[in-house]
């Protein structure tokens, strides 16, 4: 069957009345109706009359063409006639790009304002005129990437967000943690953060085994979070069902997981086309040392059907990191034959409460950038680390490294006491890759200071994430004090300091 169905044809529509059932030309006749002998008479009066009025209409204008021929006026002065009245139009109306060809049209009869059509010398016939082609250079195209640092959810955390302790299971709110920087979580095309925790369901958990609501994933796709990094050294606190949970229930609230998959029929990274960019993200976490025939983490045994699914690399044997370091690099080439034009990784790295990177960090960023990774995020220290400028050995492109965000959440302030306010601190990373007919480039990397406040509530210490610069302006709409906003930036500035002025690639510090 057609879409659309077809209409019937004037002559075979039924109308009501009487005489005939069927209309010709859009009018009721009847054939019963007789004809009169006095119409005859009138033919040969209406016959002149036409013959008169086809003979005017072509003589009023110089010539009419059809089918590329012309019709010429048979009285000398109808031109001329028809030229004075052109003359006699204002200029206003007349297109200056006309030549004298096209001088003859007349105004659409419909209309005394809209002009007719211009024709083509195609249409009349006559030989066309081809008109060079312009290429035109597709715009460049802008995304940005966004990240956060590590979410460790402490006791005193996840008590902070309960807001009914009598349903079954308790509810909890964590999304006014994060409502300060929900706007610039909010600017990016993506967004990863850390989730150093699992989510393997009650009872609930803080250090040294995690185990955190859910409703602190559903908070975070709510502050526009779209990627979830699991990989890194809690993952597996809760045993097997808390690793395969975890991932799973970030899926199902709509995440993107990197770093753990469900099954090895899975890749181990996820590719998105971002406004016509082609971006593969995965995630790697390191190990703790173990023993040539049994890899751990945080000194947990790694089970054998679990290692598959778990993207990581033991930094502290030679050879087996060498190893983990070799199928890092085919992966990265992996994900180019699948297409990807841009690879972010996030790395669960380096050492606690160091402000400065370790060498083995810098050898492997190093490496991975070689290899042709433009952007990596780091974690795992729970303090900052600097951002670096890297150039690929092998293509010449940048990578920017941040080798660590610090933390997104943590209560450290009271369990590790010596990293008291330098645990606090945090950043925002968000860096700007352009596409444009040369290929995919970073353009600029920034970061966004932040700071871990907490605030008493009735439920317990509520922990917000807090905008450095703007809380500086206006620190009571932040619940904190100009002071603590302003030794907070001091620590950032410092661990920053060894930020490129004149590298290949600016890197910025900005509010939001």
């Amino acid at each position: 069957m057609n879409e659309y169905r077809k209409r019937r044809p004037i002559s075979q529509r039924k109308v009501s009345g009487p005489g005939s059932k069927y209309t010709r030309h859009g009018y009721r006749y009847n054939r019963n109706r007789r004809s009169s002998k006095k119409s005859y008479r009138l033919w040969p009066g209406i016959t002149l009359l036409c013959l008169i009025t086809i003979v005017l209409y072509f003589q009023l204008s110089p010539y009419h063409e059809i089918g590329g021929s012309s019709w010429m006026p048979l009285f000398p002065g109808a031109a001329e006639r028809q030229d004075d009245s052109r003359q006699q139009t204002s200029s206003d109306d007349i297109d200056p790009k006309e030549g004298t060809e096209n001088s003859g049209q007349t105004d659409h009869p419909d209309s005394d304002e809209q002009a007719a059509p211009e024709e083509t010398s195609h249409q009349r016939g006559g030989p066309s005129e081809t008109t060079p082609s312009v290429t035109q250079e597709p715009e460049p195209v802008l995304i940005q990437l966004a990240a956060v640092g590590d979410l460790l959810m402490h006791r005193p955390i996840t008590d902070g967000g309960l807001v009914n302790p009598d349903t079954d299971p308790p509810a909890y709110d964590f999304r006014p943690n994060f409502k300060f920087i929900k706007a610039s979580i909010m600017q990016a095309d993506e967004a990863i953060f850390n989730l150093e925790t699992t989510l393997a369901g009650p009872p609930y958990t803080g250090y040294p085994r995690f185990s955190a609501p859910d409703a602190v994933a559903e908070a975070l796709l709510d502050t526009g979070f779209t990627l979830a990094s699991t990989a890194n050294n809690h993952i597996l606190d809760k045993d097997q069902e808390g690793f395969f949970r975890t991932t799973k229930v970030l899926r199902d609230i709509g995440f993107h997981v990197i770093g753990t998959r469900l099954s090895t029929d899975e890749p181990r990274d996820i590719i998105l086309d971002i406004s016509g960019i082609i971006t593969a993200f995965t995630a790697y976490t390191f190990e703790t040392p173990g023993t040539p025939s049994q890899r751990t983490l945080n000194s947990l045994p790694i089970p054998d059907e679990i290692h598959p699914l778990l993207n990581s690399f033991n930094p502290y044997r030679q050879e087996a990191y060498e190893a983990d370091l070799e199928r890092m690099l085919e992966h990265i080439e992996d994900m180019k034959l699948r297409g990807a034009e841009l690879i972010c990784m996030s790395i669960h790295w380096g050492e606690e409460y160091q402000t400065e990177s370790r060498p083995y960090q810098r050898e492997m960023a190093q490496k991975l950038a070689d290899a042709g990774v433009q952007v990596i995020f780091g974690h795992h220290p729970h303090v900052l680390q600097e951002i670096d400028i890297l150039v690929s050995a092998q293509t010449g492109e940048s990578t920017v490294v941040y080798y660590s965000l610090g933390n997104l959440v943590t209560n450290m302030t009271n369990e590790v006491p010596h990293a008291a306010g330098w645990s606090q601190d945090s950043m925002i990373a968000r860096v700007v890759i352009q596409k444009d007919n040369e290929g995919v480039k970073l353009v600029q990397a920034q970061y966004v200071p932040a700071h871990i406040i907490r605030v008493p509530e009735p439920q317990g210490r509520r922990h917000y994430v807090v905008p450095v610069l703007p809380a500086l302006e206006e620190p009571e709409s932040f619940y904190t004090t100009r002071e603590v906003m302003r030794k907070s930036l001091e620590r950032i500035n410092q661990v920053m300091k060894s930020i490129p002025e004149d590298g290949p690639v600016p890197i910025r510090q900005v509010p939001r």
